[in-house]
């Protein structure tokens, strides 16, 4: 389960084959057929946010060296039909995403963000680091005017 798009009783699925959705209204499931995104050889896909039939968030990386993992950058694209533009990315270099999810209302993404100095806090059940803090980005202007220190919004589950 992917979870549900904003405004609507449709919760998404996938399984390895196909996405779909569940209108839990009705009954009634359909294939979710996304576009791909057009992004840069060697960007590294991760999770994604359904917005509508052809239009999703999704958190991508790009590595200097993809080898060992060095020079991470990560960014939130949007991708509506056959357009991709990146939606928000950290201001300050040696910062990663660790993880998104949407607003209940469907208006903003949590972005969890680590900064380079962040430190693992070992836990081994929910790990989390140091230097870790949330911005809430508007998912149409990709403004960020808001955030928190730490991570794990409650509407995120």
């Amino acid at each position: 389960m992917r979870g549900f798009i904003a405004g609507t009783t449709r919760l998404v699925v996938a399984d390895p084959q196909q996405g779909s959705t569940i209108d839990l209204a009705t009954g009634e499931t359909a294939p979710l057929d996304l576009p791909d995104a057009d992004l840069p050889e060697g960007t590294v896909p991760g999770p994604l946010v359904v917005l509508g039939g052809d239009s999703y968030l999704e958190l991508v990386s790009t590595f200097d060296d993809p080898t060992t993992g060095a020079g991470l950058a990560s960014r939130i694209i949007r991708v509506d039909g056959d357009e991709t533009r990146e939606l928000w990315s950290p201001a300050a270099e040696g910062t990663r995403i660790g993880d998104i999810c949407l607003s209940p209302n469907g208006q903003y993404l949590a972005v969890e963000t680590i900064s380079a100095e962040g430190m693992p806090d070992g836990y081994p059940d929910v790990p989390g680091s140091s230097a870790t803090s949330t911005v809430f980005v508007d998912i149409e202007t990709g403004d960020a005017g808001r955030g928190i220190a730490g991570f794990r919004v409650d509407w995120c589950g």
